[in-house]
């Protein structure tokens, strides 16, 4: 957790990641003193490279000063790091959605016709038209079905008078 003032950034990672280990600059790293500007400098060069990939950002923050001479300028007293979203993140790309389960692997029934279908199906196979009537007829919730089936039995009762 950053502070910042009143503002409060808050780690998006789990504590486990790596990335979460607190990062000390190159004066607080600890081994022999021959290895420390070797590692302060891998320290620099690896946030650097976070930052060409989008996925590290940070401020300098720094506070108005004086030089020798009198003159105005900054010296930096800290740096605050901000882990951007994946989104930013430059030449990330997230994986494709993983395709749903083939229905017989989880034991799916089979989807069965609606009526209108199984009354076409009867008559593409050369049924007659009171076969494709009782297939209409056979779904009372196919409000649609039962309209077809009831002016298709009126025409077909009209012809045979």
């Amino acid at each position: 957790m950053v502070h910042s003032g009143s503002m409060e950034l808050r780690n998006q990672l789990p504590s486990s990641h790596p990335l979460t280990a607190p990062v000390h600059p190159p004066e607080r790293v600890t081994g022999p003193p021959e290895l420390h500007h070797s590692k302060g400098r891998d320290l620099a060069s690896a946030l650097q490279r976070l930052k060409e990939l989008g996925i590290l950002n940070w401020v300098r923050r720094c506070r108005e000063d004086q030089d020798e001479k009198g003159r105005f300028c900054l010296r930096q007293e800290s740096n605050a790091y901000a882990l951007l979203p994946w989104t930013q993140w430059r030449g990330f790309h997230s994986a494709p959605p993983a395709p749903p389960p083939d229905p017989e692997s989880w034991g799916a029934a089979p989807v069965l016709p609606t009526a209108l279908e199984d009354a076409l199906i009867e008559a593409r196979q050369g049924g007659d038209q009171v076969a494709q009537l009782r297939r209409l007829e056979a779904d009372p919730g196919d409000q649609l079905a039962a309209a077809l089936a009831n002016l298709f039995g009126s025409i077909a009762a009209a012809a045979q008078r």
